[in-house]
């Protein structure tokens, strides 16, 4: 197994939080121009899945690398809450309720 002193993996976790939430920007700038129309029940299960693994890194003290599984949990988060708004307008507007 690899050892990674504390500086280097805090170095490593702030890259790959950062690289995942950076990835996140073109699918947050498509559901803003509507150019993409999210599943509200994928990314219900994509947000807990994904903060059940991030919250069991963090407890078995992964420390800086469970930063970028939070990160993605984050993301899956916010595309869910930014489908429950598109839902929301879309039922105002057109009458319909599939997101």
């Amino acid at each position: 197994m690899v050892t990674v002193d504390q500086g280097a993996a805090s170095v490593l976790g702030v890259v790959g939080s950062a690289v995942s939430l950076l990835a996140a920007i073109p699918h947050a700038r498509a559901i803003y121009r509507r150019g993409v129309r999210p599943h509200l029940f994928t990314w219900l299960i994509w947000s807990v899945v994904t903060a059940i693994a991030a919250a069991g890194q963090l407890v078995a003290g992964a420390g800086p690398f469970a930063w970028c599984t939070a990160a993605i949990a984050l993301t899956c988060f916010l595309t869910f809450v930014a489908c429950l708004f598109l839902e929301i307008s879309a039922e105002a507007i057109e009458g319909s309720i599939d997101c």
